[in-house]
C-alpha cells in the first residue's frame, strides 16, 4: 500500500510541475517578440490577437490582459482537476499542452504569425492591407 501512495504522490507532483510549465510557456508566449509586434500593429487599427480564441477581435481597454487571464484560468482549472488524477491527469495535461502548442493551431494563427504583422512595425495602411489578406 505505501508503494501505491508513493506512486500517486509522484504523479500528483509531476502533474503540478507540468501545469506550472504550461502556465510558464503561456506567459512567455504572450511576451514573445512576435506576439508583441502583432499586438502593436493590430492595435493601430483597433484590433488585437486573442490567443485564447485564436482570432482577431476588436480592441478595448484591457482586452489583452483579460484574454491572458482567460487562458491562465482555463489552464489552472484543468490543471487542478488533473492534478488529483495523478498519472492519468499528467497524461491528459500533457496531451492538452501538446495539442494547444502544436496540433490544434488554426490556419489563421499560423498565417498571422507568418505575416508581416509579426515581423515589422507597419503603418496603419499596411496593417489594413495585411488584415484584409488574412481575413479573405
Amino acid at each position: 500500500m505505501p508503494e501505491l501512495a508513493f506512486g500517486y504522490l509522484v504523479g500528483f507532483f509531476a502533474t503540478l510541475l507540468l501545469v506550472g510549465l504550461h502556465l510558464f510557456l503561456q506567459t512567455q508566449k504572450q511576451k514573445s517578440k512576435a506576439m508583441r509586434q502583432v499586438q502593436s500593429n493590430l492595435k493601430k487599427i483597433g484590433f488585437f490577437w486573442s490567443d485564447s480564441e485564436a482570432e482577431i477581435k476588436p480592441y478595448t481597454a484591457g482586452a489583452e490582459k483579460a484574454d491572458l487571464n482567460k487562458s491562465i484560468k482555463s489552464i489552472l482549472i484543468s490543471g487542478i482537476a488533473f492534478t488529483f488524477m495523478s498519472w492519468v491527469g499528467f497524461v491528459l495535461q500533457f496531451i492538452i499542452m501538446l495539442s494547444l502548442r502544436f496540433l490544434a493551431v488554426k490556419r489563421l494563427e499560423r498565417n498571422v504569425f507568418d505575416s508581416e504583422l509579426a515581423a515589422n512595425e507597419l503603418s496603419p495602411t499596411q496593417i489594413k492591407i495585411q488584415y484584409d489578406k488574412l481575413m479573405a
